[in-house]
């Protein structure tokens, strides 16, 4: 694990797809227990960007994350960064590097994404 001893919490919120049941008791999909992760390298990639179109006011937040190599993660959570909560894109294990010698990894990085408007 490579920490990053000034590093930032981020929480993770994992997707559940079967979190609960409707009122006719069918299955649906939700959140389950939230995970707190310290340490984590935060940088605001592209903080906002605001594309000009007519009568739609849009903000998109972008951010990289550096975090521990053991954390846990998939396609669909979603992520809370300075409380901005934001989902997933893509696939956040193909982020994760390791040395084939040693086995060694120095972390994961996996980008995070708001749209608003």
């Amino acid at each position: 694990m490579f920490p990053h001893p000034n590093g930032e919490t981020i929480v993770v919120h994992p997707y559940d797809p079967q979190a609960g049941k409707d009122s006719h008791g069918n299955v649906k999909p939700g959140f389950g227990p939230d995970r707190a992760v310290d340490n984590c390298g935060v940088d605001p990639n592209g903080a906002s960007s605001e594309p000009n179109q007519r009568n739609r006011a849009l903000r998109i937040d972008e951010y990289l994350i550096f975090g521990p190599a053991d954390i846990e993660l998939g396609p669909r959570d979603e992520v809370t960064v300075r409380g901005v909560r934001c989902t997933v894109e893509g696939d956040p294990n193909a982020g994760r590097a390791r040395n084939i010698f040693s086995g060694w990894s120095p972390g994961c990085q996996f980008t995070v994404k708001r749209v608003a408007g």
